[in-house]
């Protein structure tokens, strides 16, 4: 079924339901791979989508254009969900021709070797495609999560076709941030901690530069597309909050545990907590909740407390993973505490410091416990949570 968002626009993306896990982001309610026709004198597509999505995106083409062709499928950024199926459009449409800018093509040429490259376009940053009434406008915005990243704005209409930025990973049957019945923000918040949280200044350019336009349509390459000026508003404000303090009134602690000590630890820990009835506590088990949800939290937590029992002199294994992706969030000036349990030897509780201290977090207590708890280790971690929420 086709999707159209105004005159001459159509969205012929794809619903992905089943996907669980999109590179590393928990994708709880699927995700989507938003595609864009756009009708004119000349007919362009702006993004293909995954491959295993391709023919039915055709299907979907298809039964707008009749026996029209496509002019130009228009790459904004080459990773496979957006670039999967530019083999089965180029052989289904047989005049289109790819556009894109120059690291796009230097992307693409590795992606697809064999593509043929006398039907590529490739265009220099700020330069424009004519499609008759409307003109796009392609502007490289570098690691505004891939060096490729591009956005295409068409200032006649005003809509904004920014790839990743603004996205969300989640699966919706209706297209407009308008139309949902629930708060996506915590997907919003995941997808830019894991995607968008490394490059601050990169970031804020691109936002300064979408800001300047003042479109009238934000029409990203996952989620939702934002059409009402509050709604544009708003994707522009939690953005802005994300990258320069996206701090809120509340304290995360996140464990691992083998034989429950490292867990009654974070439990005392978060009861502790929330004795300050105004603080927000949120307890993570990595045994069973995802890292990229942890990430989010941890970004936009005031402090936080991170726990993991010893295992030969380190770490169990199942908080590496978080640990190396911390690096990503910029945790400069947040304040933690850190927790463990150990039997015959020690060593998780200064694992995790060394860590976590480089990345400018100050670690204002460590709590080590041998075997079991005491009463003074107990006391002290309701303590100790206590503080956390005072901070």
């Amino acid at each position: 079924m086709n999707c159209k968002l105004a005159d001459s626009l159509y969205d012929v993306g794809a619903l992905d339901w089943e996907i669980r896990d999109f590179h590393g982001v928990y994708t709880p309610q699927g995700s989507k791979y938003n595609s864009f026709l756009l009708l004119d004198e000349k007919i362009a597509i702006i993004d293909s989508v995954k491959e295993c999505f391709g023919k039915e995106t055709i299907c979907k083409i298809k039964e707008i254009i009749k026996e029209r062709d496509v002019d130009y499928l228009v790459s904004l950024h080459t990773e496979p969900d957006h670039a999967g199926s530019i083999t089965e459009y180029f052989k289904e449409f047989k005049n289109i021709k790819l556009v894109c800018l120059e690291k796009n093509y230097e992307f693409i040429k590795n992606f697809l070797p064999d593509l043929d490259g006398s039907r590529v376009l490739v265009l220099k940053s700020g330069e424009s495609l004519s499609l008759g009434e409307k003109t796009l406008v392609l502007k490289s915005l570098p690691m505004t999560h891939w060096p490729d990243t591009t956005s295409a704005y068409i200032p006649e209409k005003g809509w904004l076709f920014t790839s990743d930025f603004f996205g969300s990973l989640i699966s919706i049957s209706r297209p407009f941030y308008d139309q949902l019945q629930s708060d996506i923000y915590p997907f919003i918040r995941d997808y830019f901690a894991f995607l968008m949280r490394p490059f601050e200044s990169l970031t804020k350019k691109a936002l300064d530069y979408y800001k300047s336009l003042n479109p009238t349509m934000i029409l990203p390459a996952h989620g939702p597309f934002y059409r009402r000026p509050e709604d544009i508003k708003y994707i522009f404000d939690v953005t802005e909050k994300l990258i320069n303090d996206p701090t809120e009134n509340k304290v995360i602690v996140v464990y691992t545990t083998m034989w429950h000590t490292t867990e009654k630890m974070a439990k005392l820990i978060s009861e502790g907590a929330g004795c300050k009835n105004d603080c927000e506590v949120k307890v993570f088990d990595l045994r069973e909740d995802p890292v990229s949800v942890i990430m989010g939290e941890i970004m936009t937590c005031k402090a936080f407390a991170i726990g993991s029992p010893t295992v030969y002199n380190g770490v169990f294994p199942n908080i590496l993973p978080l640990l190396r992706l911390m690096r990503l969030l910029r945790l400069k000036g947040k304040r933690a505490v850190i927790f463990g349990s150990f039997g015959w030897s020690g060593g998780a509780v200064k694992e995790i410091e060394d860590a976590i201290k480089p990345l400018g977090v100050e670690v204002i207590e460590k709590i080590e416990t041998r075997f079991s708890l005491k009463p003074e280790e107990i006391k002290k971690c309701l303590e100790v949570g206590k503080m956390l929420a005072e901070l």
